[in-house]
């Protein structure tokens, strides 16, 4: 029986929301997805304050809610039809007539999962276009990390609250025909029991949660499994 002197990384990273550097992406098709241009006429619609900044907060505290506030100064009615956003925010509703008078979009932010800076992006979207927002929101603040998660030697964050002690799983020198497995500790800080979403790996690879729901403070291991009889002839 031969080896297969194969040396296979997993990123567990895929299972991740990390926070990503700070890029300037400029007048590329990226950027204008993330910074589009706004509507004609957005500069009558008044937001108070289209920044908000919750502090700090801790991985484990209940969700936020903010309120923008604004007023329509346009010569016709105005209706909000839709708000966006991503990573963590969530909408919880919005004035739709909005008509001479003041309106409000309410936007929710759940630290679960989240740590460090935080800056997301919120698309307020009108009757003047259904194409480019009329508004954008932001919201902003710090994460902080729960203490005696980082004391019992937890340091990667990968979302839903699960915490992992490494977040890099390397196994080499795999048999033909062989099974080899690593493990992860982890532990799940969040409010809600955890469960390994679904993942796209390849054919020779599984990964797997031990015990399969992780309750709310309880710990467990992620279990990398790698079938040797299965790996492509790259590795031969």
């Amino acid at each position: 029986m031969h080896k297969r002197l194969c040396h296979i990384v997993f990123l567990l990273m895929m299972m991740a929301v990390v926070n990503a550097q700070v890029v300037t992406y400029g007048d590329s098709l990226f950027g204008r997805l993330v910074n589009p241009p706004l509507c004609e006429g957005h500069d009558m619609i008044k937001f108070i304050a289209p920044d908000v900044d919750f502090d700090t907060l801790s991985v484990t505290d209940k969700p936020v809610v903010m309120r923008f506030s604004f007023a329509n100064n346009h010569p016709s009615d105005v209706q909000l039809t839709r708000v966006e956003s991503c990573c963590g925010c969530g909408v919880m509703g919005f004035s739709s007539e909005v008509g001479d008078v003041q309106g409000f979009v309410d936007v929710v932010f759940n630290p679960s999962g989240y740590t460090g800076a935080i800056n997301r992006q919120v698309y307020v979207y009108s009757s003047l276009s259904g194409e480019m927002p009329t508004a954008v929101l932001s919201v902003k603040g710090f994460v902080k990390a729960a203490d005696d998660v980082r004391s019992k030697g937890y340091r990667y964050n990968f979302g839903g609250g699960l915490w992992v002690r490494r977040n890099i799983v390397k196994i080499s020198n795999i048999e033909a025909g062989a099974l080899r497995s690593e493990r992860v500790a982890c532990i799940n800080s969040g409010s809600h029991p955890f469960e390994l979403p679904s993942l796209d790996l390849p054919g020779y690879a599984v990964v797997a949660l031990e015990p399969a729901v992780i309750e709310p403070g309880g710990e467990g291991d992620i279990v990398v499994v790698i079938d040797g009889s299965k790996l492509p002839s790259i590795f031969e």
